[in-house]
């Protein structure tokens, strides 16, 4: 049976490089051992009842409004990724 509602989800190699991070060591360093535990320990999905989620608006606990204009200042902050992204404060901080 599905539940209905929000679980985490995490992608295990998100929970591996955090993992690692506090470890001080990169993920080539890893023993086939400590990556088997990882993988064992990881958790990547949980289902759920998708059919009666509104997907387009999201969770109503947080978050802006689909397609709602959202009003900031623009930030000057460098950011790691390949994908283009910006830090923005809004008028409450």
């Amino acid at each position: 049976m599905f539940h209905h509602q929000y679980k985490k989800v995490i992608c295990l190699g998100a929970l591996l490089a955090f993992s690692n991070q506090s470890l001080g060591r990169s993920l080539k360093q890893l023993s086939d051992y400590e990556r088997e535990q990882y993988i064992t320990q990881s958790h990547v999905w949980d289902a759920t009842d998708t059919a009666n989620k509104d997907l387009l608006n999201g969770p109503q606990e947080a978050g802006f409004p689909f397609g709602a204009t959202v009003s900031c200042d623009f930030v000057a902050e460098a950011m790691s990724g390949t994908q283009p992204k910006f830090r923005c404060r809004l008028p409450d901080g």
